[in-house]
């Protein structure tokens, strides 16, 4: 599976939240057991449980042991008080308290080991342009076995604006698409086809499915995250098309020089999907 440094999942952490539209939460509103994949240092359950409120019961599944390691203070910066009593975080906020779990699973090959009780919420962030077809169709098939909803934050979708524009952008974009289709770790990815197949295997699997984009917009002055992107970027597309490494570099400092100066802006495309089984779905 793809490895995230703590680093850049707090760079990116507020970008994420000011990206998500809290408008898709009346149809999990009433979630109190939530399931969180790939949960990293826990900043879906940041960004979800204060808008949740009430009581509520968090299992965190992440499988990198250094993000697992750096989840209590991660969680303890954020909250009012956090409690760790052997094992469990007991966490108070002004609105909400939650009981958290951590689930260390290698979900690319332990998915059949994650316990998913009946309507519970399952969600994630930023994972499945990362995950295969099959794996995918695993992971809804089980949501819907157990009449579970559903929120997948965050899916690269394929989207990526630059401005100012370079004549390379459009190479680098496709080059960057055809390497998110690479294996992560669960093989061939599905990379930007991934919030679209997600929506057809929901419905075909008896949910009611709503969508929408939660685009990054980077903006002139937020200089270290787009610095890391486009480096990201960059050593992603040499590495999948070496032969055009000079024609890439150059393109690179470009990209950084106007960075560095203060008139880059970066449109980044993501897709959240919401869904809801039907009486019928876990059948």
């Amino acid at each position: 599976m793809s490895s995230f440094t703590v680093d850049w999942l707090r760079l990116r952490e507020p970008v994420d939240r000011a990206a998500r539209v809290s408008t898709l939460l009346p149809q999990i509103a009433n979630c109190r057991h939530i399931v969180d994949l790939g949960a990293g240092t826990g900043a879906n359950l940041r960004y979800l449980a204060p808008l949740i409120g009430g009581k509520q019961d968090w299992t965190l599944v992440e499988h990198d042991a250094t993000l697992v390691s750096a989840i209590p203070e991660c969680l303890s910066e954020w909250a009012d008080s956090v409690v760790n009593d052997q094992g469990e975080l007991f966490i108070q906020g002004a609105t909400f308290n939650c009981c958290v779990r951590i689930a260390q699973i290698d979900l690319s090959t332990q998915l059949n080991q994650l316990a998913i009780p009946a309507g519970t919420l399952v969600t994630a962030s930023a994972l499945l342009d990362l995950v295969s077809e099959h794996w995918l169709k695993q992971l809804v098939k089980r949501c819907a076995q157990a009449a579970a909803p559903v929120w997948f934050a965050l899916t690269y979708d394929g989207r990526m604006h630059c401005d100012p524009e370079e004549p390379e952008d459009e190479i680098v974009r496709s080059l960057f698409n055809e390497h998110q289709r690479t294996n992560k770790g669960f093989g061939p990815a599905l990379g930007p086809s991934a919030a679209e197949m997600t929506k057809e295997l929901l419905a075909a699997n008896g949910y009611q499915t709503s969508h929408t984009r939660s685009d990054w917009q980077l903006t002139h002055d937020m200089r270290d995250i787009q610095h890391t992107l486009v480096r990201g970027w960059y050593d992603a597309v040499r590495e999948y098309n070496p032969q055009k490494a000079r024609e890439l570099e150059v393109w690179y400092e470009r990209r950084r020089a106007h960075i560095e100066t203060g008139v880059s802006t970066l449109i980044v495309g993501h897709t959240d999907v919401v869904a809801s089984p039907t009486a019928t779905s876990s059948r």
